[in-house]
């Protein structure tokens, strides 16, 4: 039973990447990725790769969502929940204070004991407020509002 819920499950696993694979490499060599993907897998499972999945779904649940926290602090506090329109808009090429505040967040997510992803959003929220009032930064101008 085991063996068969491997074969089903792990047929679409193979195509997936291979398919993904074609796509990376410009190839059409199909069935040399789908044979290489497939190696590649068998050699990580025999290695004890999926030891490290739940530790690495920890690492994903606390580095992602601090950039959500940065994006809704600065929609709604910094901005008033009107971002400028891309077209007229002069934006930085980094946003230095956001990029800081998500380090932060994501920092403080990884090492707290508490729920990882309320962390990350709340601390880098508040780190970006904070960043942004004392830097007395202005957002910028979106000249077709101001018609």
């Amino acid at each position: 039973m085991l063996c068969l819920n491997l074969l089903t499950i792990q047929g679409p696993t193979i195509y997936n990447v291979s398919a993904a694979a074609c796509h990376l490499l410009r190839s059409e060599r199909r069935r040399t990725l789908t044979v290489v993907a497939a190696g590649v897998g068998i050699l990580l499972a025999i290695g004890g790769m999926y030891e490290m999945l739940i530790p690495f779904l920890v690492l994903l649940g606390s580095i992602i969502p601090p950039i959500g926290g940065v994006i809704l602090a600065d929609y709604w506090f910094y901005r008033g929940g009107r971002y400028p329109l891309l077209q007229t808009a002069r934006l930085p090429r980094f946003n230095w204070l956001g990029l800081g505040a998500y380090a932060v967040g994501a920092l403080v997510a990884y090492l707290s004991p508490w729920i990882a992803p309320l962390v990350g959003i709340s601390v880098s929220a508040l780190v970006y407020i904070v960043l942004t009032r004392l830097s007395k930064r202005q957002p910028a101008a979106d000249p077709a509002a101001e018609q």
